[in-house]
């Protein structure tokens, strides 16, 4: 999967704020709830940026092994 691929939640759980926005504090009525979604992605760039690869994989119980393919990149990316 990659880093910023959307994911869905599980399970009606999450309190829509849209949804609840109109709702007063007093108000006895039960929040929405709503199945969700998540997404990372990063706005703004600093000038350096530090990215960590998983080199390694889990195969098979409590066995790790290293991922030895090459990951070739320019300096400069855009």
């Amino acid at each position: 999967a990659k880093f910023t691929e959307t994911e869905a939640l599980e399970g009606r759980i999450y309190a829509c704020d849209q949804c609840n926005s109109k709702r007063r504090k007093s108000n006895p009525k039960p929040l929405v709830l709503s199945e969700a979604r998540k997404q990372l992605m990063i706005y703004r760039l600093p000038q350096v940026l530090r990215l960590h690869l998983k080199r390694f994989r889990w195969s098979g119980r409590n066995h790790r092994e290293k991922i030895g393919v090459h990951v070739v990149f320019d300096q400069v990316l855009t």
